[in-house]
């Protein structure tokens, strides 16, 4: 990046699947920074007339291009996750945009706090749902909630609790049983803000004991 009192001049690069003038795109019709901007998918360049613009346009291609990640991942199983390794039960969703299939390991604090900075969501950018296979050896703590305890939250050893809502017979079972069949779940994430401390959690939208 280099500037002078009249303008300053960024040149950019990307990985291979982003593109950065798309991005330059949509920013500049929405925010009107760029005196000028251009380049290729994975090369590009922009000059802006303004410190204010240029901290808009920082900050706008940062959400942008993680977006965009965001968006490869859903539309490339094999980005995260070998589609054999997938049960069939879980194959029809295999179709549904907004879910990653990932690998539990994957999962920690930043991953998830990077979903959420892309927040407003809506129809053409939906909320991305996490799929996928719960490592017990992994799991921390296990509480019960609810008079009935029909609820769960599980916390696991990065921290990451996984939140499930009126279980049925059968995962309650695999939980207080340690039944040996592998559990998959979809998960949606969610931020929880208590007494000013922000955390993130996953809450569990659908099963399957495989």
């Amino acid at each position: 990046m280099s500037g002078n009192s009249n303008s300053y001049t960024a040149s950019l690069r990307a990985p291979e699947g982003y593109h950065l003038p798309k991005a330059m795109t949509a920013i500049q019709e929405k925010y009107q920074v760029f005196d000028k901007f251009g380049g290729h998918p994975c090369a590009a360049g922009f000059t802006v007339l303004t410190q204010e613009q240029l901290i808009t346009a920082k900050i706008q291609m940062e959400l942008s291009l993680s977006a965009q990640g965001i968006n490869m991942s859903q539309n490339n199983l094999s980005y995260n996750l070998d589609i054999k390794n997938i049960p069939e039960p879980m194959l029809p969703f295999t179709f549904r945009k907004e879910i990653i299939w990932i690998n539990e390991s994957q999962i920690d604090s930043q991953f998830l706090g990077e979903i959420i900075s892309m927040d407003p969501f809506g129809q053409d950018f939906m909320m991305p749902n996490l799929a996928f296979q719960v490592n017990s050896q992994t799991l921390n703590t296990i509480k019960w909630l609810g008079q009935e305890q029909k609820h769960l939250k599980l916390t696991s050893t990065k921290s990451i609790s996984l939140t499930f809502f009126n279980l049925e017979t059968e995962i309650k079972e695999y939980f207080i049983n340690t039944i040996s069949q592998n559990l998959w779940i979809i998960t949606k994430p969610l931020q929880n803000c208590w007494q000013n401390n922000r955390t993130i959690e996953l809450v569990v939208d659908k099963w399957f004991i495989v």
